[in-house]
């Protein structure tokens, strides 16, 4: 993998990692709900006994964390579409997306499930627009790569 391909990897995973944020915002606005994935991390690092208290849901850590997975989810994607005789299209990307967002998912289910003092949140609609999100992600990351490479 060359120079040219992490660049391109690191720029898909932020690009699609702020778009999907960005949608969870916007859902986050409509429903009144806390959909925002980086700052539901800041809340779970904030309510975790053995942590740092963060004391603010924009604090560094929980968007440190979010954009470092849409990386990885980035690196994950580039090596199918490496791997695979599939094009890179906006809807193989979404499919991906989606993959991503079901493991994702079941992440997220673990932290709300177990954790001793999770924050609120309406986790099946929490979860609802988070498999609607990673496939906006799966999109705008197969975007960049057709752009790019």
């Amino acid at each position: 993998m060359g120079t040219t391909a992490i660049y391109v990897i690191l720029l898909a995973g932020v690009v699609a990692t702020t778009v999907m944020t960005i949608f969870s915002h916007v859902v986050s606005k409509i429903r009144n709900r806390e959909f925002n994935e980086a700052q539901l991390l800041n809340k779970f690092i904030d309510n975790t006994k053995c942590l740092p208290e963060v004391n603010n849901e924009n604090a560094v850590w929980g968007w440190f964390i979010h954009y470092v997975i849409g990386i990885i989810v980035a690196i994950w994607m580039y090596c199918v579409f490496l791997l695979s005789a599939w094009p890179m299209t906006i809807w193989l990307g979404g499919i991906l997306g989606f993959i991503a967002g079901v493991v994702g998912a079941v992440g997220w289910l673990g932290l709300f499930v177990f954790h001793a003092n999770a924050p609120e949140t309406d986790v099946k609609e929490f979860i609802i627009q988070l498999l609607m999100a990673h496939c906006i992600f799966g999109a705008s990351a197969a975007l960049v790569f057709g752009v790019f490479i």
